[in-house]
């Protein structure tokens, strides 16, 4: 186990990004990398993930399991190149538990429904 409690500014190059295993309590750091395909950040203590990261479209695998989250953005199902989703292990509210089961685009789809926003605006 490590003990890294946040993440230091990173090159926008980053590609993967293996950080499990610490005391992260956020991921703001990573953000504003759009070209990463890996994050894993599994074992930590991160009690929010940002909307944000649905900007990084390059995203293929994200791993958030064991960690302090009590909702997932709904933003991540607009993440098209995301095929691998883990996030068991985390106090999760108002989530579908059969949900931890099922296939990435399940998952993907109930979160894209669950993404707060003006619907008026949209129109």
């Amino acid at each position: 186990q490590n003990r890294l409690t946040s993440l230091p500014k990173l090159p926008k190059s980053v590609v993967q990004l293996h950080m499990q295993n610490n005391r992260l309590k956020g991921i703001e750091a990573v953000e504003s990398i759009l070209e990463i395909s890996v994050l894993n950040i599994a074992d930590n203590q991160i009690s929010k993930i940002s909307a944000k990261i649905s900007m990084m479209q390059s995203l293929k695998v994200l791993d958030i399991s064991n960690n302090d989250l009590v909702q997932i953005p709904g933003e991540i199902g607009l993440i098209d190149s995301l095929n691998i989703l883990k996030f068991s292990g985390n106090p999760l509210r108002a989530f579908k538990r059969s949900l931890i089961s099922a296939d990435v685009n399940t998952v993907k789809k109930y979160l894209r429904t669950r993404i707060v926003g003006d619907i008026d605006a949209k129109y």
